[in-house]
């Protein structure tokens, strides 16, 4: 998952009606600063928060003046305006966070996979990922083993940066966070591969060691560093990238009961899927405190709306389409949306790679802009 995950509540109604005005947030991906501007995403940027602080700030000032192009630009249409971000870079998003030292990765499944035996892997170009599936080779429960955060690479690292970087510093200029949580079965693929629906078959037992352990990692870090930083309680954003790929009754059984406990442990929860996800939209509107439903593209909008009568949905355009589409082809997906949306909260995600032309952007706004009109 790449993109950011907005957990704003939109309630300005649209004038002399019932219906809520949408949002528009937009967001540009590592690569297309990296192409712009030459910074360099890499190991030493996640791995050094005083030099990355640095680069942020760099990157606040061309982002600065992208902001002030697009703005002048969209400013005839009836859209209230939002800066653009960064895609999954934490600090991008919140202008006060470009003067805290942001220690660790924002994405925790690398994390969560290194912790197990993985290697990251690092670009000039892109968030950093991880290599390697650490419990590819083991052959029985017994063998799964919740490894201990404090002590444990990388987060032992973070934290002795983060404990440096406070004295220093004082804890409200340094932020140690996870921007979401992987959901349990998204982050327990990556540490055994392919090889975990078989033992969803052959070895029930091993899967479930192996879900419990993931689900006991990502959200124990998670919460280790909420209560460090004293965050105050918020929405639980829940990355389930996996659901696109699986089948319903895959989905209900290895996924569901660890997004419940999840969910249960936080008083309301934003649910993010990557692809088209309708297959799984009655499972979740099963779970209590869903507020957010993040969906891709494909995904059925009349029928999350049917389920989730009060969630905001956050609709993701589909990336490689959205830079290959007409702004024709944009407009009636987002006027599909609208309709189908039928006057709940919305929010339309465009996240842009490089190469993405600006009249196709700018086709979201004015679809956005008619709909906050009462067109």
């Amino acid at each position: 998952m790449s993109q950011r995950q907005d957990q704003k509540v939109q309630d300005r109604r649209l004038e002399g009606s019932r219906r809520l005005r949408a949002r528009v947030i937009g967001v540009v991906s590592p690569n297309w600063v990296h192409t712009a501007m030459g910074v360099k995403f890499n190991e030493r940027y996640f791995m050094d928060p005083e030099y990355r602080q640095v680069e942020n700030r760099r990157i606040a000032d061309w982002i600065l003046g992208f902001n002030g192009s697009l703005q002048a630009r969209f400013a005839r249409y009836d859209v209230d305006w939002e800066p653009i971000g960064i895609s999954g870079i934490a600090g991008m998003y919140d202008p006060e966070g470009l003067e805290k030292l942001t220690v660790g990765l924002p994405q925790p499944f690398p994390v969560v996979t290194v912790m197990f035996g993985g290697e990251f892997v690092y670009f000039d170009n892109d968030n950093p990922d991880s290599r390697g599936e650490p419990l590819a080779g083991i052959t029985s429960a017994s063998e799964v083993h919740v490894p201990d955060f404090a002590t444990t690479f990388p987060v032992s690292v973070y934290l002795e940066q983060y404990e440096d970087l406070v004295s220093r510093f004082g804890k409200d200029k340094v932020d140690l966070s996870f921007l979401y949580l992987h959901s349990p079965l998204t982050i327990a693929y990556r540490l055994r591969g392919e090889q975990l629906f078989l033992d969803m078959v052959d070895d029930p037992e091993l899967a479930t060691a192996i879900l419990e352990a993931s689900h006991a990692t990502s959200l124990g870090v998670y919460e280790m560093y909420e209560r460090i930083g004293g965050r105050p309680e918020h929405v639980l954003p829940i990355a389930t990238c996996i659901a696109s790929l699986i089948s319903p009754a895959v989905y209900a059984k290895w996924e569901i009961p660890w997004l419940r406990r999840q969910i249960e442990r936080h008083p309301q929860a934003l649910i993010h899927s990557c692809g088209p996800s309708s297959h799984v939209l009655d499972l979740l509107a099963e779970l209590r405190g869903i507020v957010f439903m993040e969906v891709g593209a494909g995904t059925d909008i009349a029928r999350t709306r049917a389920l989730f009568p009060e969630a905001t949905i956050n609709y993701v355009v589909d990336t490689p389409k959205f830079r290959n589409h007409t702004p024709a082809q944009v407009d009636a997906e987002i006027r599909g949306v609208i309709r189908d949306n039928d006057g709940g909260p919305l929010t339309i995600i465009w996240p842009a790679e490089t190469g993405t032309p600006i009249e196709t952007i700018e086709a979201i706004y004015a679809a956005i802009s008619d709909y906050n009109q009462g067109r």
